[in-house]
């Protein structure tokens, strides 16, 4: 099933500046944060797939290898990036992105891209999400003297950001810091737990401390009618221990009167946790699944997780995402092998005689399109 006329609005990727690009940019279709030796990232599925399409993109003999591919890639992008973004997303019809502000900024690869000139690298609107973790640490870091001051410096920037930025939801990487069980503290427990934190860090008063600045954050989205996002699943170990990052765990918060309303935003669908996700996305109508970094990551993987969100969830808290970064090839290969992926699981669907072939057609819209439209109202 063809899918590649519906606008794309991407709900989760990462703003970049072309003539920063330093190393091998195979070496961003992997999920460690540490930048493994290529000669590991370059025997994956994905990157196999990557080489074969830049050669079918711009003509090049099969019988190059990788090596040769990516020294062609690197001076036509180098001599004209414009120029070669806009070759390499042809006919791709990428609308809107969602931008993760928090990576990359000046502090982890030593600049802050600029959204407008992103914007015009990719030819699409831009949207801006706000990461909370990046307050949280600084404001630790500074440790005002008690508590109550420290949560008013933060609900303050929060809302300095909100109303300056024009921003359509917040992200939290508590998944990375704590994990996801977050829990419910009472004032006493968070005061003390501050105190100590500054004189013994340790990781339970660390918690008690992030998950209620958490607390505030989805505050914060339900006041501003915003999305909360949450990084779920597979990312960097040993920085993240996956199964902390599991949504289910979220279970608890989610029922309460307070958050109920919040619209939460599962990144990457959890994987491999797809199906307690897409569980979490048919049973409380404000969650919502996103399918950002599974095929940069993982290739043929993005099949199974489809089936999973498409069975255990709800066809209208579906969204399409990249997780875009550093390097116009991840949204490029995000996109197309995304897309294309997304069809092929509606075909068979239709084959199987859930649904007919218009029906099929309105469930494509509504991920690549639709349902993200409505959430960020974009």
């Amino acid at each position: 099933m063809n899918l590649r006329d519906i606008p794309i609005i991407d709900t989760h990727g990462h703003a970049f500046n072309p003539e920063k690009e330093s190393g091998d940019f195979r070496a961003f279709f992997n999920q460690s944060l540490w930048y493994p030796d290529i000669n590991i990232v370059k025997h994956t599925l994905i990157n196999y797939k990557m080489i074969r399409e830049l050669k079918e993109k711009f003509a090049l003999p099969l019988q190059l290898d990788q090596d040769e591919v990516v020294s062609i890639r690197n001076k036509q992008y180098k001599e004209n990036p414009k120029e070669y973004v806009s070759r390499l997303m042809g006919d791709l019809k990428i609308d809107t992105i969602v931008i993760d502000t928090g990576f990359p900024n000046k502090k982890t690869v030593g600049y802050d891209p600029d959204m407008n000139d992103f914007a015009k690298l990719m030819g699409a609107k831009v949207k801006s999400v706000h990461r909370i973790d990046q307050d949280i640490n600084q404001i630790i870091k500074l440790h005002p003297r008690t508590y109550s001051e420290a949560r008013e410096l933060f609900e303050y920037e929060l809302d300095l950001v909100i109303k300056k930025n024009d921003i359509v939801g917040l992200k939290s990487y508590i998944a990375y810091e704590t994990g996801l069980d977050i829990e419910r503290y009472n004032d006493f427990e968070i005061k003390n737990a501050y105190d100590r934190y500054h004189t013994n860090i340790n990781i339970r008063d660390k918690k008690i401390i992030y998950d209620s600045f958490n607390f505030i954050g989805l505050r914060k989205c339900k006041e501003n009618d915003i999305v909360m996002q949450f990084h779920t699943g597979f990312g960097s170990p040993p920085a993240l221990n996956v199964c902390k990052a599991n949504p289910i765990l979220l279970e608890n918060i989610l029922a309460e009167d307070e958050i109920r309303d919040v619209k939460v935003m599962f990144l990457h669908s959890g994987i491999p946790y797809s199906k307690e996700a897409a569980f979490l996305c048919s049973t409380f109508t404000n969650c919502y699944c996103d399918l950002s970094g599974i095929v940069v990551n993982f290739y043929s993987a993005y099949k199974k997780v489809l089936y999973d969100v498409l069975e255990y969830g709800s066809l209208k808290r579906i969204t399409f995402g990249t997780d875009g970064l550093m390097v116009p090839e991840t949204y490029y290969m995000g996109c197309l092998l995304g897309i294309d992926l997304l069809g092929e699981v509606l075909e068979e669907i239709v084959k199987s005689k859930y649904v007919s072939s218009s029906e099929a057609m309105d469930i494509g819209t509504m991920v690549i399109n639709k349902n993200a439209k409505e959430l960020f109202k974009i």
